[in-house]
C-alpha cells in the first residue's frame, strides 16, 4: 500500500505534462532606425525562432517581416501576439537649401549655391550655374534609390526643390568715373573724357585728341548683344 493510501497495487499510473513555452512578441533590435548606409536589423534574433521577409536593410523604407517558431510542438506564441511585424528605417533629414542672393555680372561664370561634398552625397544640383545677367532657377533632387526614401528635406517633403535666383545687370556709371568734359590744350597731350575700361567701348566720333576743339563720342557697352542686359548704365 502507497503511503497516501489511494493504491493498493504494486505500482500506479501517473499523469503528467509539460506545457509549451508560450514566447512574448519579438523586441525591437533598437528603438528607431534612421537612415545612415550601413546595415541595420529590424528585430532580436532568438533562439526560438527566425523570420521570414526582410529583417537587415540598408535603405529607408517600412519593412515586413513574420517570426517563425523553430519548435511548434514545444513552443507558442502568448495569447494577443501577432508573429507578422513591420519595421522601418526612417529617412535622413537634409536642410533644404537657400540660392545666394545680390549676384552682379562679372563676365564669369557664377553659381548660386556651394554644395559641400557631405551634401553632393545627399542631393545633386541642376541650373545652379550661369554667366549672363537673368532670372534663372536651379533644382536640388534628393538621391533617393528608386523604391526607398532614404532623404528627406526638412520641410516634410522628398521632392525636387525649384528655386529662383538671379544674376542682375553690372551697372556701370555715367558719365564714366573720372571723366571731365571741359580739358585746356596742353601740346603733346592727349585727352579723352572716357577712361578705359572692360564694360563699354567707343564705337563712334572721337574719343580722344591732342588738339584743340569740340568733339562728341558714342560709346557702347560690351557685354548686352543677342538681347542680353548683362551691363546698364
Amino acid at each position: 500500500e502507497w503511503a497516501d493510501g489511494h493504491a493498493t497495487a504494486a505500482r500506479s499510473d501517473l499523469s503528467w505534462t509539460i506545457e509549451k513555452l508560450m514566447l512574448d512578441a519579438p523586441p525591437p533590435f533598437a528603438p528607431s532606425h534612421t537612415y545612415d548606409g550601413t546595415e541595420q536589423t529590424g528585430y532580436v534574433a532568438s533562439v526560438w525562432y527566425d523570420y521570414d521577409g526582410v529583417n537587415i536593410a540598408t535603405n529607408g523604407k517600412v519593412y515586413s517581416v513574420t517570426a517563425k517558431l523553430k519548435d511548434e510542438v514545444n513552443t507558442g506564441w502568448k495569447p494577443g501576439v501577432d508573429p507578422a511585424l513591420t519595421w522601418e528605417i526612417k529617412p535622413q533629414t537634409v536642410t533644404t537649401i537657400t540660392p545666394k542672393a545680390g549676384l552682379e555680372f562679372t563676365g564669369e561664370e557664377q553659381s548660386a549655391y556651394d554644395p559641400t561634398e557631405e551634401e553632393l552625397r545627399k542631393f545633386s544640383l541642376e541650373g545652379e550655374k550661369a554667366t549672363d545677367a537673368g532670372d534663372y532657377t536651379l533644382t536640388a533632387t534628393l538621391l533617393n534609390p528608386e523604391g526607398f526614401k532614404n532623404y528627406v528635406w526638412s520641410n516634410g517633403k522628398s521632392t525636387p526643390l525649384s528655386l529662383d535666383w538671379s544674376i542682375a545687370p553690372l551697372v556701370v556709371p555715367w558719365p564714366p568715373e573720372g571723366a571731365e568734359h571741359e580739358y585746356t590744350y596742353q601740346k603733346g597731350v592727349t585727352n579723352s573724357p572716357v577712361p578705359e575700361s572692360p564694360w563699354y567701348t567707343i564705337v563712334a566720333g572721337v574719343g580722344s585728341s591732342e588738339t584743340a576743339g569740340g568733339f562728341h563720342c558714342e560709346v557702347a557697352l560690351n557685354d548686352n548683344d543677342g538681347g542680353k542686359t548683362n551691363e546698364k548704365w
